[in-house]
């Protein structure tokens, strides 16, 4: 049995009702939640710095041992490169499938509204998907870039219009301004958002729900198509180096054969670009025997748990070492046939 907790990450807080699903049907998982509510919201940022945060949230999340990850964040979930997350070492799942599904199911007229972050609404992944699931189906999508502020705020009864022209929330550009003080402009807060109520579900559409997804059981394939895993067992046996510090660095599968590490983009199969690190900094050897490591005469040197490599000497790794090449750490991750 695999005790490892289930990782899930949101740009903010909307994703811990995700966990609650997760707690509901998964009584005896730990789960592991980290929401960057110092970033939030994802959607208004650029392609490039949504994807970087969100390596940056899965390796925090690898480094915590997880055994699988979910992006309980539309954005995310909607521009993620599938073939990014296929690479990684544990299966990762996101939200846009669950939902599209959902709404594939709900509706009775082929007619579907999306909601959603720029970058979601921008990426056309819910409307690509629902596509495919209900051949005519009318979709009205709609980017609403204040809807994340105003409900984590807990902002209620307001047109957007108000919103916006309150004093210091409406700058020069007409954009909405993250900075302002809405306590100190006169909004009413809904303190009954911050109850566990709030969370609740009623009753009745819960029961309706379960007794339709039982009439569907036996007919899911038909009605949605076959079910493609992101990762093959081949891949989740697979030996990482997982970034520790800083967060953003490259994660490094280990491959059957010699990587080498450094950056030169020339030669390097794992290119480092830091002042700090040689051009050929180190070379990862992967054997039947296990995985070893090697300094190739780098200035700044290479570590494994503090013990400095000396000249050419190789270093077998064990599941958990600490790894550093010229201060940029990374932990061992053992693959399942090196694992003791």
């Amino acid at each position: 049995m695999d005790n490892r907790p289930i990782g899930v990450f949101d740009s903010g807080l909307g994703g811990l009702t995700g966990v609650r699903e997760l707690r509901k049907r998964l009584p005896h998982e730990e789960i592991v939640y980290f929401g960057d509510t110092g970033r939030v919201p994802y959607g208004s940022r650029s392609p490039e710095t949504i994807l970087q945060y969100a390596r940056q949230d899965i390796a925090f999340l690898l480094s915590q041992n997880v055994k699988c990850i979910m992006a309980a964040c539309g954005t995310v979930s909607s521009t993620y490169p599938a073939a990014e997350a296929a690479r990684l070492p544990v299966p990762y799942l996101g939200v846009v499938d669950a939902a599209a599904r959902e709404a594939a199911f709900a509706t009775r007229n082929r007619r579907i509204g999306v909601i959603g972050t720029a970058a979601t609404i921008r990426s056309r992944s819910y409307e690509t998907l629902l596509r495919k699931l209900v051949p005519g189906v009318e979709i009205t999508a709609r980017p609403c870039p204040l809807f994340v502020p105003l409900v984590e705020a807990g902002y209620v009864d307001h047109s957007e219009e108000e919103y916006q022209n309150r004093k210091g929330l409406k700058q020069k550009d007409g954009t909405w301004n993250p900075k302002s003080d809405t306590e100190q402009q006169g909004w009413k807060r809904d303190s009954s958002v911050e109850k566990e109520k709030t969370w609740e579900k009623n009753e009745e559409q819960e029961n309706r729900k379960m007794h339709s997804l039982m009439e569907l059981e036996g007919h899911e394939e038909d009605l949605f198509g076959k079910t493609e895993l992101l990762t093959s067992p081949e891949d989740e046996g697979r030996a990482y180096l997982i970034p520790i510090d800083p967060i953003d660095l490259p994660l490094i599968p280990i491959e059957r054969g010699s990587t080498l590490i450094g950056k030169l983009s020339a030669a390097a199969d794992i290119i480092l670009p830091y002042r700090t690190v040689s051009r050929l900094h180190a070379k990862l050897v992967s054997t039947e025997e296990g995985d070893y490591l090697l300094d190739l005469n780098s200035r700044n040197g290479t570590t494994v748990n503090g013990v400095p490599l000396m000249g050419e000497t190789k270093k077998k790794l064990e599941d958990g070492d600490d790894i550093s090449f010229a201060g940029k750490k990374y932990r061992y991750k053992a693959g399942e046939k090196n694992r003791n």
